[in-house]
């Protein structure tokens, strides 16, 4: 899951990139909170997630970590898919409750992130990342 969790981190990293760059040319920031939200959750949340379950193994292969994956993509899509939406359109029905919701699925799954990381993180049983000689 840790391989995972950083390559799906840096396809967000690229958009995110890819986002901010096109407000700057264009000169509309109207959709700056997306740009940061999905650097903040989908870039930096993505890749530490990943580097702990790297880190952790027994946490890396638990159900929970299943889960808090695909809880904190299918809540970015929605919450970001929606937030664009809502910043284009100034319409809160039904974008406002949606986004929401979206943005309770990550909280979700930063729950499974933390009883995962209690339950099954101890320093007793970090993987090593020296070469053995």
């Amino acid at each position: 899951m840790g391989i995972r969790f950083l390559k799906i981190g840096v396809l967000y990293f690229i958009l995110s990139m890819g986002l901010g760059l096109y407000m700057s040319m264009a000169k509309d920031y109207v959709l700056t909170g997306v740009h940061a939200h999905v650097n903040l959750i989908g870039w930096l949340s993505m890749a530490v997630s990943g580097i702990i379950y790297l880190l952790f193994p027994r946490a890396e292969s638990s159900l929970l970590a299943k889960w808090h994956f695909w809880l904190m993509n299918l809540g970015i899509i929605i919450m970001m898919g929606s937030l664009v939406t809502l910043l284009l359109t100034k319409e809160d029905m039904p974008w406002g409750p949606i986004t929401g919701g979206g943005g309770v699925l990550i909280i979700l799954s930063a729950i499974c992130l933390l009883i995962n990381i209690f339950k099954h993180a101890n320093t007793n049983e970090t993987r090593t990342l020296r070469k053995s000689k």
